[in-house]
């Protein structure tokens, strides 16, 4: 009977490690090649949508992030710049995604009139 409890005990203890990897990369600006410093970076997990992790970019553009093992959506973002995403990363071990280029985000404003009069108080 007690070597049945510890049989059983181990083999629950075992199915709870958890593995953690590493998921790192660099951002870049696709048109100066220059890195991107403050770049959000975000994890969002594919089986559970409410477990999410995020961090930034640093001077080289670049970001290393410890999480679980697991299916994850990876998001890219910075201001003025396209988002990319990368869905359904299934990451069972330390992920290096390499250079990440974003592109510049233009958009065509239409144009504005400034005008003005010149007042008669001296």
């Amino acid at each position: 009977m007690i070597i049945l409890m510890f049989c059983i005990l181990q083999n629950t203890v075992t199915a709870q490690v958890i593995t953690t990897v590493i998921i790192k990369g660099r951002v870049l600006n696709r048109q100066t090649q220059l890195p991107l410093e403050n770049a959000l970076i975000s994890l969002s997990s594919v089986q559970n949508p409410d477990k999410k992790q995020s961090s930034k970019t640093n001077k080289s553009g670049a970001f290393e992030m410890q999480t679980e093992a697991g299916e994850w959506n990876i998001s890219i973002d910075f201001s003025t710049f396209k988002p990319v995403t990368l869905n359904n990363q299934s990451v069972t071990e330390d992920l290096d995604l390499g250079d990440l280029f974003l592109n510049e985000n233009y958009q065509l404003l239409e144009t504005v009139t400034v005008s003005g009069e010149k007042s008669g108080l001296s």
